[in-house]
């Protein structure tokens, strides 16, 4: 299962992003745990320490809390010592200073977090070589995670505890990882390292997102050609190459199909492939789900029972600009997919 939708200037993200100076970074970290602007929230950018830029490091919050990020505290945890807010956010300040101004929507936080499931440690910001900026967004409900963020300072440090259906349908837009049950929560451990204006931090993230997305349309055309690559584009851009033809009617939207496939990068990266366990999985043609490219529902449209067909995947056909399950930003795919049965669902 994919990331929710990730379009830009959706929901929430973490965002890569570093400080001008190492000794700056270090001391805060040892006190703390126009068009353009408006279409950037969900992108970063990273700079290294001779202020270069490097490629972004790009998490979006639905992809962190698919890993098990759902726990019931009744049974897992005891949050007898936090507090409540009108709103229902419960609430914990491990640090909290009265200097400075509350945190609000006109900023991008640079934050350290925390994940936690049953007190085991699931996610930490602190595996990565740089720290996240975080745009504070306008609150999805009452008691949401942003709520909790407009109660911060640089500095301060927090734990909140927000339900996780709310979360899932109305600030991630997704559909939750596994069922819920009722009271199910999600937990934020976060320190607020630094702030800065969204404005200017949108800005500098757009400009390196434009220039990512050029490189990859670049490597994509440079692969085609480097391979000898003869087929046309669809209008769409995806290219269809086919290895073996099948019989009987293609797909069609609805229909039930049966597929082995191999996803690799254009350097032969493999992503995902069914021959690893030789178990092929059932798509819905239409409906493949949030993990699936979505240009690979034109690609079965184009498959015959029994055919074997190579689809270059450009990055706007797959997951555009999110870094999701271990794929850079703006990753051009290709996927091998052999047609095993189609469960004719439509006449």
């Amino acid at each position: 299962m994919r990331k929710l939708l990730i379009i830009v200037a959706s929901f929430l993200f973490l965002l890569s992003c570093t400080d001008s100076s190492d000794s700056k970074n270090n001391n805060r970290k040892q006190n703390n745990v126009s068009e353009e602007n408006k279409n950037v929230d969900t992108l970063s950018v990273t700079e290294n320490q001779n202020g270069e830029t490097e490629e972004p490091k790009v998490l979006d919050l639905g992809e962190l809390m698919k890993e098990a990020q759902v726990y019931n505290p009744t049974n897992d945890e005891d949050y007898s010592d936090f507090e409540k807010t009108s709103t229902g956010l419960l609430y914990k300040f491990h640090r909290q200073g009265n200097e400075g101004e509350l945190l609000t929507e006109n900023d991008a936080v640079e934050v350290e977090m925390n994940y936690y499931l049953n007190k085991r440690l699931l996610f930490t910001t602190s595996s990565y070589p740089n720290n996240f900026k975080i745009p504070i967004e306008e609150s999805k409900f009452d008691g949401d995670f942003y709520e909790g963020l407009k109660m911060m300072r640089v500095g301060d440090s927090a734990s909140f505890v927000v339900p996780a259906a709310q979360t899932f349908s109305l600030m991630m837009k997704q559909t939750p990882p596994q069922p819920l049950r009722d009271g199910d929560v999600i937990r934020f451990d976060i320190g607020i390292l630094s702030k800065e204006n969204r404005v200017d931090f949108n800005k500098r993230v757009y400009d390196r997102m434009k220039s990512l997305s050029e490189e990859s349309r670049n490597e994509f055309m440079v692969y085609v050609h480097d391979n000898n690559i003869t087929q046309q584009p669809l209008a769409s851009g995806l290219i269809v190459i086919p290895i073996l033809d099948g019989y009987g009617e293609p797909a069609r939207t609805g229909d039930v199909v049966t597929v082995h496939y191999t996803a690799t990068q254009l350097d032969g990266t493999v992503y995902k492939s069914t021959r690893t366990n030789n178990i092929p999985v059932v798509w819905t043609v239409g409906d493949l789900g949030t993990d699936i490219p979505r240009g690979i529902d034109e690609a079965l449209l184009r498959m015959r029972e029994g055919s074997v067909m190579r689809f270059l995947v450009p990055s706007h056909l797959a997951f555009g600009q999110v870094s999701f399950d271990g794929l850079p930003p703006f990753a051009n795919l290709i996927y091998e997919i052999e047609m095993i049965d189609i469960d004719r669902k439509t006449k």
